[in-house]
């Protein structure tokens, strides 16, 4: 069993945008970049974000909560 750490269950930027599309979210590449960035910095800022991280990200943005 592999661990949350593993890099099969990072996403790179080019990754990222690929999958807004496949979410249903769309934006143009520098507001996905900045969204990114933004994810990124909370994880440590390597490059890479979790895919936890980023389904978490998604529910946020697809059912924002006030």
């Amino acid at each position: 069993m592999r661990s949350l750490g593993e890099p099969w269950l990072q996403i790179t930027f080019k990754e990222f945008a690929k999958g807004l599309i496949w979410v249903g979210l769309t934006m143009d590449t520098n507001a996905a970049l900045v969204e990114f960035d933004d994810i990124d910095s909370h994880a440590g800022g390597n490059g890479e974000i979790d895919f936890g991280e980023f389904c978490a990200w998604v529910a946020r943005k697809k059912i924002p909560v006030d």
